[in-house]
């Protein structure tokens, strides 16, 4: 039972006539904006500290592959919440100078079954990381042509009919059907062919060489992904409960699997078993602390650590190009307590069983943490996502949201902003940059690429506060005023198409760096 870049070396010559072409594609209307990859380096010569920070801008498709993990073993409240603010979400990435990108959408379960053991409620494969297109709810039709695995709308050529929020909300409430041992974060990687597999047959396409992929995961629980042959789900009918070494057949496997925890200050182990503590005021609970992602190579889960290097590997400039999200429970406070089995266990009803209390969840619901300090009031609760807090943590552009939180009202403009950076081909500064005297970052942007002659060419881009905005021209944000670190700031260019498409085109960026000795302006 379940419960639950190429770069171009320059000599500089052939600059008249790129800037010519360059002139000629900054009237014409198409706009792409380009994504800037740290290059590393810093270098003596420059103001203020006397270094400069040097990067490379590398052209980008102007494209987005979004996806959606929807725990549906619960959460159907989170669903409906999240899925209202699929029209919000949709307007900031219309909202962008060139409109709403050349956008896929898919939307995944966390089911991916529970191997040939599997128990009541799971399937072998479950859903095996195939995208999700049946309507949900009180939608009838999705309007997508059949065999379409995915949402999309290639520069204004869609596959779907009315509104795109529309269809995404059409398919993103899963329901709670799925098993309830959920594998958000194994159910990603193995749609976008992470894993080392080749995705399922619906999913292909979705996935774009030079595309920025955004992943949000909605889990009213932990990840529970397996490892390859684990027998995490396997239990022994002559052997129920607590005689199994492995415990009841609860999601309580997944996190004695998955985590490590200290207890009373001791070393880290795995969330105990049983029996619940002895004493008058002990109330059946232990309360544990420092929980980790359990990381050892041969487990029964999957580590963290692997899950993440996959999908980082899916794309050259991971920390440009990928964007992640989770709306989960947090992964503090985190107590177990221990009640008894009941129907679930015919043998012994009142063999006392553990499972990890809520950290977010109703005020006066018996399996709320005491020490948890958000509460909701729709029924929307959550296990201590540890794992997947974990996951978050391997990349750059990260967002993590209560599931509790009333509407998610505030989480979708914070997803918002971090999908339409990424979208837009937005990046971080390596360091912190000071403001000139008007206000501006002194830095400066070349154009590097090959002719029509295939020779080595160079022209200076200009700083669009300096042009009107006249494109091509470079912009440099205000430190923190995106997904960027505290004291960064965010770049982009923005060029016309033609420009884009040059061959091998590298934008140089050199600007001084902050002093952490002096005040200036823009500097933290």
């Amino acid at each position: 039972m379940v419960q639950a870049s190429k770069t171009v070396e320059t000599g500089g010559v052939r600059a008249a006539r790129v800037a010519a072409v360059l002139l000629l594609a900054s009237l014409t209307t198409g706009c792409r904006t380009q994504a800037i990859a740290r290059s590393g380096g810093l270098r003596g010569g420059g103001p203020d500290a006397g270094t400069v920070s040097t990067f490379e801008i590398v052209p980008s498709d102007g494209q987005l592959d979004l996806l959606f993990v929807i725990d549906d073993s619960g959460a159907a409240a989170a669903q409906q919440k999240l899925a209202a603010q699929i029209p919000a979400l949709m307007q900031v990435l219309q909202s962008l100078p060139g409109g709403l990108p050349d956008l896929h959408v898919g939307v995944v379960s966390t089911d991916l079954g529970a191997g040939p053991d599997a128990p009541a409620g799971c399937t072998a494969a479950g859903d095996a990381g195939q995208f999700q297109i049946a309507p949900r709810g009180s939608c009838a039709a999705t309007t997508l042509p059949a065999g379409t695995g995915f949402i999309s709308n290639t520069y204004g050529a869609a596959n779907f009919t009315g509104p795109i929020e529309n269809a995404v909300q059409c398919i993103l409430p899963l329901g709670t059907g799925g098993c309830g041992f959920a594998q958000p974060l194994a159910a990603a990687a193995r749609a976008l062919g992470a894993d080392g597999a080749r995705p399922p047959q619906l999913n292909l396409g979705f996935l774009r060489e030079n595309a920025a992929l955004a992943i949000v995961i909605l889990s009213a629980v932990d990840d529970c992904s397996t490892a390859s042959g684990a027998d995490l789900f396997k239990t022994d009918p002559a052997a129920p409960g607590l005689s199994d070494p492995m415990g009841p057949l609860t999601h309580y496997r997944c996190n004695r699997s998955g985590h490590l925890c200290a207890v009373d200050g001791m070393m880290l182990s795995a969330p105990p078993l049983g029996p619940a503590p002895g004493g008058p005021d002990d109330k059946g609970t232990e309360q544990l602390v420092y929980c980790v992602s359990n990381e050892q190579p041969n487990g029964p889960l999957r580590p963290v650590a692997d899950i993440a290097a996959g999908i980082r590997k899916l794309k050259p400039r991971p920390d440009d190009q990928i964007a992640v999200a989770a709306i989960v429970a947090p992964a503090a406070p985190y107590g177990v307590r221990w009640t008894a089995a009941g129907p679930a266990n015919p043998p012994d009803p009142d063999e006392l069983w553990p499972s990890v209390m809520l950290s977010c969840g109703a005020v006066g619901d018996p399996a709320l943490n005491p020490s948890a300090l958000d509460w909701s009031t729709d029924g929307t609760a959550g296990e201590p996502a540890v794992r997947i807090a974990q996951f978050l943590q391997a990349f750059q552009r990260r967002q993590f949201a209560s599931i509790c939180d009333p509407r998610y009202t505030s989480i979708s403009s914070a997803v918002a902003a971090q999908v339409a950076d990424v979208a837009r081909g937005v990046t971080c500064s390596p360091a912190p940059i000071p403001d000139d005297a008007s206000g501006q970052p002194p830095c400066s942007v070349v154009a590097r690429y090959l002719d029509t002659q295939n020779l080595p060419a160079q022209t200076t881009i200009a700083n669009c506060a300096l042009t009107g905005d006249q494109m091509p021209c470079w912009t440099a944000g205000p430190a923190a005023a995106s997904s960027c670190l505290s004291g960064t700031r965010p770049f982009y260019v923005e060029a016309p198409r033609e420009v884009a498409d040059q061959p091998g085109l590298i934008y140089d960026v050199t600007c001084p760096i902050c002093d952490t000795n002096t005040t200036v302006a823009g500097c933290p």
